[in-house]
């Protein structure tokens, strides 16, 4: 296991020890720096990736800082304003994503075209998911709420399209760090919005670093199988 990676996972146990201890502190110190060390690592194990598509992660990967950052503000009197700026942050993140699965696809939807009963998979749980939580939301953030929860839906699919076109062990990890990013965005807009979760941070939190890393991950091993992690 490489000093990058084992840079990033100390981080993220400094954020999870944080939110399970309710210490704010260690949260805010760590949290920040969570994605900058996957970035890192990420630049290391992906230099056969075309610059393009690792730039586009890369950023993707930046954008995703910024919003971990402001969600830390995203309580109190300007709360509101903070967990829109950050989840516009993370919307940028996933657009970056998908660019980077849609050139892997080769620009085509060949296996959700072949099989489009799966969309319905993701779609099912994006409409539960709003009915579940709109009624909580407040109106003058239902708009980027509800467009957030179709552009990360689109991400999953973006990863499903890459069925035929990618070896399944890479395949895998895509999907499950896909799905593991949902669950996180899910949890944090039921916890916000719908009902309070016990132990919501550090459910949160692992998650979405997992997911995180997973994806990266995956995305490094496509083009190149003989990195390690």
């Amino acid at each position: 296991m490489s000093p990058k990676l084992l840079l990033f996972i100390l981080f993220a146990m400094v954020v999870l020890v944080g939110e399970s201890m309710s210490r704010p502190d260690l949260v805010a110190g760590a949290k920040p720096l969570l994605m900058p060390a996957l970035m890192v690592w990420f630049y290391s194990v992906s230099q056969d990736i075309p610059s393009r598509l690792r730039n586009a992660w890369l950023l993707g990967l930046g954008f995703s800082t910024i919003g971990d950052i402001l969600l830390l503000f995203a309580k109190g009197n300007k709360g509101e304003m903070f967990f829109i700026l950050g989840l516009s942050a993370f919307l940028l993140a996933h657009l970056c994503y998908i660019h980077v699965l849609w050139q892997k696809s080769g620009k085509k939807l060949d296996f959700l075209k072949e099989m489009p009963i799966i969309i319905a998979i993701p779609a099912i749980y994006y409409v539960l998911l709003m009915l579940w939580i709109l009624s909580g939301v407040p109106n003058a953030i239902k708009p980027p709420v509800m467009v957030y929860g179709l552009v990360i839906c689109s991400m999953l699919l973006g990863v499903i399209n890459l069925f035929r076109r990618i070896d399944q062990p890479t395949f895998r990890w895509l999907v499950a760090g896909a799905i593991l990013f949902i669950l996180s965005d899910s949890l944090i807009a039921l916890n916000k919005f719908a009902m309070p979760i016990p132990a919501a941070g550090f459910l949160i939190m692992s998650t979405y670093t997992v997911g995180q890393w997973m994806l990266a991950n995956g995305i490094s091993k496509n083009e190149n199988h003989n990195k390690n992690v």
